[in-house]
C-alpha cells in the first residue's frame, strides 16, 4: 500500500461533535452564569488544543474550576453517546481488517478522547491513540511524529482543520482534507487531496490499494518475463 499507515483526527473527522459543543456551551456556561458565544464562534473553536478550546468559551479571567466543569460536562455526554459520522465505524473496521495501521491524533484531552473511543467502539479499530496530554508542549506535530515512530510505514494524515494538515506536512505526509468537518475551504486549500464525504475517502483509499496491486502485477509480469527469456537461451556453442 502506498499509505500503510493512516493517521486520523477525531473531532470533525470521525466524531460529529458540533451539537455536543453547542450543548456544552449552552448548559455549562448557563450554569456558570457566563454569556454563551454565538454558534459560529463555538464551532470555530473545535479542533483547537483542549485548554484553548475551553478558554475560548469562557471569559478571560475564568478560574480553572470553570474549565474543568465544561470538560466534565462533555465527557459525561460522550460516555452516554459519542456521535460518529454515519459510516465511520464501518470504514475503520474495513481499513483495520485490510491491514492498514490506524492511528488517532487529537488535540482533545485524555478524558474526552477515552470517553469518545470507548463509547463509540472506535478503540477496537485503532493501533494507537494519542491526545494533547501526551505532549502538551509539542502539539499535534509532535503527536504525529510519535504515532509515526510507533506505526512505521508510509503514511497519510486525514483531518478537517488546518492544524491537521500542518502537522502532516511537518513530517512530509500526504494530507487528506475532510470537507464534512469544521474547517473552511480556505484553510483546507493546501491539502494534497480533498474528499467531501466518507464514500469519497473510501474511494481514494481504494485507489491507493489498486495502485499497489497494479504495481505488484507489473513486478510479477516482469519477473516471469525475465525468467522466460533466461530459459529460452540455449547452451553456448
Amino acid at each position: 500500500m502506498r499509505f500503510l499507515t493512516l493517521l486520523l483526527d477525531l473531532d470533525g473527522t470521525l466524531l460529529d461533535s458540533g451539537r455536543l459543543a453547542l450543548e456544552t456551551a449552552r448548559v455549562g456556561l448557563g450554569e456558570l452564569g457566563c454569556p454563551v458565544p454565538d454558534q459560529e464562534q463555538i464551532l470555530s473553536l473545535i479542533g483547537r488544543p483542549e485548554e484553548e478550546y475551553y478558554r475560548g468559551l469562557l471569559p478571560g479571567s475564568a478560574p480553572e474550576a470553570w474549565v474543568d466543569k465544561l470538560r466534565q460536562h462533555e465527557i459525561a455526554e460522550l460516555r452516554q453517546n459519542a456521535p460518529l459520522y454515519p459510516g465511520v465505524l464501518e470504514l475503520l473496521r474495513e481499513l483495520f481488517a485490510s491491514g492498514r495501521r490506524l492511528g488517532l491524533v487529537t488535540n482533545a484531552g485524555r478524558g474526552y478522547m477515552q470517553a469518545a473511543l470507548e463509547s463509540s467502539g472506535l478503540d477496537e479499530c485503532l493501533h494507537v491513540a494519542l491526545c494533547v496530554d501526551d505532549d502538551p508542549q509539542g502539539g499535534k506535530p509532535a503527536l504525529v511524529g510519535r504515532a509515526l515512530r510507533e506505526l512505521q510505514g508510509p503514511a497519510a494524515m486525514i483531518g478537517d482543520r488546518a492544524s491537521d494538515l500542518e502537522a502532516g506536512r511537518a513530517h512530509g505526509l500526504f494530507t487528506i482534507a475532510c470537507g464534512w468537518g469544521f474547517g473552511s475551504k480556505e484553510e483546507l486549500a493546501g491539502a494534497d487531496a480533498r474528499v467531501e464525504d466518507l464514500e469519497g475517502l473510501r474511494a481514494l483509499l481504494a485507489q491507493d490499494q489498486t495502485h499497489e496491486q497494479d504495481s505488484l502485477q507489473v513486478q510479477e509480469r516482469s519477473r516471469k518475463g525475465c525468467g522466460r527469456t533466461s530459459r529460452s537461451r540455449g547452451p553456448a556453442s
